[in-house]
């Protein structure tokens, strides 16, 4: 664990009632640190881990076994020269493969999902095709694939304009694509947003598990939002530790007050294309509205201020 990752553990711990919610660091990339707090005594297991690291420390492997990882989730955006433009550099995808074949040979199965759009749709064929090749699921029954269209928040809104439509997913990519029913048209949702008139759309932890982003800058945020300035909870150096507790589990901050002064209806009419075929799940397009308008209010009124 990074000095970074202790000096916050340390702060959290100090606060009162605290100390026997957190109870594990998850993992910590990017400068991102992320926590989950949890008011019983034992610890979760995440199949997420990272594929960098895989490749490059044995004893990292032999971690995930020591605390009975039985499968790692490993992400691409198609073939090779996709796939390394979106991870943002080159031969990730090669380093996939890598620890695609390490895990097996430690009786850990990988788990591939690929995030399906506009661009890369025409790859995952020949994907499937190297999977076949690689005869992954004959050497580890376990191993899965599937696809997503994945959220539309945070850096993934700038993705909108790619996000995939209902007629690009051919039949034979509906037996890979997770929940593929769940999935609506933009102008499905449009319309039945509109009608939803005394509904209003507020995302919380629901009093369930805690679970916190804190960002290189010691800016903190939930993990049901993204790490943009609208959504920040506060500053683990500047604020009171004391106060930043109350407001995570209060979940009182601008952005949530915000989003309970507006109604669906509002947003659909005000953000969404009536015309569009692009795929959401339910959820996430009410979280990518919820952001526009966010963004529109609390970022301009920043903005205005200075």
């Amino acid at each position: 664990m990074s000095i970074h990752s202790k000096y916050i553990l340390s702060v959290l711990l100090s606060i009162p009632g605290c100390e026997n919610q957190i109870i594990a660091l998850i993992s910590e990339q990017d400068g991102r640190l992320i926590l989950l707090f949890r008011l019983e005594d034992k610890p979760q297991r995440f199949e997420l881990a990272s594929f960098y690291q895989i490749v490059r420390d044995p004893a990292y492997v032999k971690f995930l076994k020591e605390v009975g990882t039985k499968k790692v989730q490993l992400t691409l955006f198609g073939l090779e020269a996709t796939t390394d433009r979106y991870v943002g550099r080159k031969g990730a995808f090669q380093e996939i493969l890598k620890a695609t074949e390490i895990l097996i040979a430690n009786d850990i199965a990988p788990r591939w999902q690929l995030f399906i759009n506009e661009e890369n749709k025409d790859e995952i064929v020949k994907l499937l095709a190297l999977i076949q090749e690689l005869r992954l699921k004959e050497r580890c029954p376990p191993f899965t694939f599937f696809i997503q269209e994945g959220s539309c928040d945070g850096e993934n809104a700038k993705l909108y304009p790619l996000r995939i439509k209902k007629e690009s997913v051919t039949e034979d990519l509906i037996p890979y694509y997770w929940d593929f029913e769940k999935k609506q048209t933009e102008q499905d949702l449009v319309k039945q947003f509109k009608a939803s008139v005394q509904e209003y759309y507020v995302p919380s932890n629901h009093q369930g598990d805690i679970v916190i982003y804190i960002s290189g800058k010691w800016d903190v945020f939930f993990h049901f939002t993204n790490m943009t300035s609208e959504w920040i909870i506060g500053n683990l150096k500047t604020d009171d530790p004391a106060e930043l507790c109350r407001r995570i589990q209060e979940e009182d901050i601008p952005a949530l007050r915000a989003a309970r002064r507006v109604t669906l209806s509002e947003l659909a009419g005000r953000y969404g294309d009536p015309s569009s075929t692009r795929l959401f799940e339910e959820s996430d397009y009410k979280m990518f509205l919820l952001n526009r308008y966010l963004t529109d209010t609390l970022r301009l009124a920043d903005v205005s201020k200075s």
